[in-house]
């Protein structure tokens, strides 16, 4: 995902699983890799909540998180 508001900077994104067949009926698989030059371990998760929440609201399916 190249751009995505309210993405932390810092932070990149893919999408995997069954959402890339088309099918948004069941949880949305979200890798994200951030990068510690910008973000902790301890802050990327905190930064990462409000990013989920806003996709949940919006495609109305729960997002499964990978942080790496």
């Amino acid at each position: 995902i190249r751009s995505a508001d309210g993405r932390p900077e810092g932070v990149s994104l893919f999408l995997f699983g069954s959402v890339l067949n088309g099918s948004l009926n069941s949880d949305i698989d979200l890798l994200c890799v951030y990068d510690e030059k910008k973000l902790t371990s301890k802050e990327v998760y905190g930064a990462l909540v409000p990013f989920f929440r806003g996709l949940e609201h919006h495609f109305g399916s729960r997002i499964h998180p990978v942080i790496l």
